[in-house]
Order: C-alpha cells, then structure tokens, then sequence
C-alpha cells in the first residue's frame, strides 16, 4: 500500500506546474532507504535515489537488528514458541517485496548507496547484499554504525546533493 500512495502522490506531483516531472529523485534514510530501494524498483518516473543506510533481505533485517523495536518484536515472537530463526524462515517464505529481490529491476547508474560498516540496526551485511543485488552501484562505506555514520553526515549531503541535484544545475560563470 505504501508503494501504491507513494507512485499515487508522484504522479499528482509531476502534473503541477512548478515540478519538474523530468527530475524526480528520492532521498531515503534507513527504513526509508529500505522502502526507496523497492519504489525505485516499481517506479519509472524517478530517475535516481540516494539510500543512506538500507538494507536488503527484510527477514534478515528482523532477525538480526539491534534496533529496540525490532528485538520487542522478536521477544513478543518468542514469548509466543516462535524463536529468531522460525521467524525468519516464515518471513522469507512470505515477503514478496523485498528490496533485494526486486533490485534485478534498478540500472545501478541510479542508485547512490552509503552503508555503514558497523551498522548493527540495519546489519551491514544486509546493505552489501543490497548493494550486490542492485548490480553494484556506486557505495561509500562509512565508518561506525546506524547512529555514529552521522558524523560522516556533511560528506554525505555533499555527496547526495552531487548526485541528486548537481547534474541539474548550470556550471557556474
């Protein structure tokens, strides 16, 4: 449903006159880098995103994270006979919109990745699975984890807006 508002609100944007259908981009941070990786896989109209801290393998995701939510989530599963590795495996049998499994359908030309090499809330593993499912697009390994990669956070705006923004630009005079 998420996908189907977000495709929904794009193309009521791209028919006002101040945007530029030509030039959407997506900008997505964590979850929002998860979910970016699928929309770009189903949407045509964007033509690049930058995912800061994604991962693929959702059900890798749940079973690993160090996030509070996603261990509450795991303990209720737990309090209830289902342990870490039941819950994956029922996960992997029912997500179908996994960012690694639609990547096959991103040219990796539009993707603009940063992964955080200590990342234990969106295991790092699960964003070079990304990364590799994407067909490799350029990635910045930044150093430290999910929280502490914000000290990298002005090269990484610098960086995004490159990518994102500065092929739209005019040269300066």
């Amino acid at each position: 449903r998420a996908v189907v508002t977000a495709r929904a609100v794009l193309r009521v944007l791209s028919c006002r006159d101040e945007v530029d259908a030509s030039r959407l981009s997506y900008l997505g941070v964590s979850a929002g880098g998860i979910f970016g990786a699928i929309l770009l896989a189903l949407e045509p109209s964007i033509g690049r995103a930058a995912l800061v801290l994604p991962g693929g393998d959702f059900p890798r995701i749940i079973g690993e994270s160090s996030e509070p939510r996603i261990r509450e989530y795991r303990e209720a599963w737990a309090a209830r006979g289902v342990g870490s590795d039941a819950l994956v495996a029922e996960l992997q049998r029912e997500v179908r919109t996994d960012p690694r499994l639609l990547a096959r359908h991103v040219d990796p030309r539009r993707v603009l990745l940063f992964i955080g090499s200590c990342d234990t809330s969106v295991p790092t593993r699960t964003g070079l699975d990304l990364r590799r499912a994407l067909g490799d697009p350029e990635v910045y390994l930044l150093s430290g984890g999910h929280v502490t990669s914000c000290l990298c956070f002005g090269f990484i705006l610098h960086r995004i807006d490159e990518f994102l923004i500065g092929e739209f630009l005019p040269e300066p005079s």
